[in-house]
């Protein structure tokens, strides 16, 4: 169920930030991450869990390709690999702290509580930074009009020859 999740936000997610802009849609799945984690930490039942926990999944999976991109946006040619690089390595490490989190906290009862709360920590300090991030550069919407008048003059020149 969460790998499903993940597949299905990020299959949505671009064709969203296309349209709606990837700052706003960024911000806005950070709070989806965090509103479902908070749901499966109180979660009383199995089934609630597994629907929270999908839907956080599909937050984090809509995630990878926004800030990729806008990762790409704001970085500099020379060093526009070594960003994204950087960025994924950050995935890695949220991947590993999670399992380190739940190695030490799953003996306990209720852990995977505790463990839950505990990977929201990195939720919450993205959420507390995320006010600071720039609206990208994008296309305008005069762009957007030039680029839908070559499109449709182009597919009616190919429609007419």
């Amino acid at each position: 169920m969460i790998l499903s999740g993940e597949a299905v936000g990020s299959f949505i997610a671009g064709k969203v930030a296309d349209s709606h802009g990837r700052r706003s849609l960024l911000i806005t799945v950070f709070y989806i991450i965090a509103a479902a984690s908070i749901v499966s930490i109180f979660a009383n039942s199995y089934l609630l869990y597994i629907c929270a926990r999908t839907i956080a999944a599909g937050g984090i999976g809509a995630s990878y390709p926004i800030a990729s991109c806008y990762v790409h946006e704001f970085s500099v040619t020379l060093h526009r690999s070594t960003g994204i690089t950087i960025f994924q390595m950050i995935g890695a490490v949220g991947g590993i702290y999670t399992c380190v989190c739940a190695l030490c906290v799953m003996s306990l009862d209720n852990g995977w509580r505790i463990e839950l709360a505990l990977v929201l920590i990195p939720t919450s300090l993205l959420l507390s930074c995320s006010t600071w991030l720039m609206s990208p550069p994008g296309i305008t919407q005069f762009t957007r009009k030039r680029i839908k008048l070559w499109w449709s003059s182009r597919r009616w020149r190919t429609l007419t020859e």
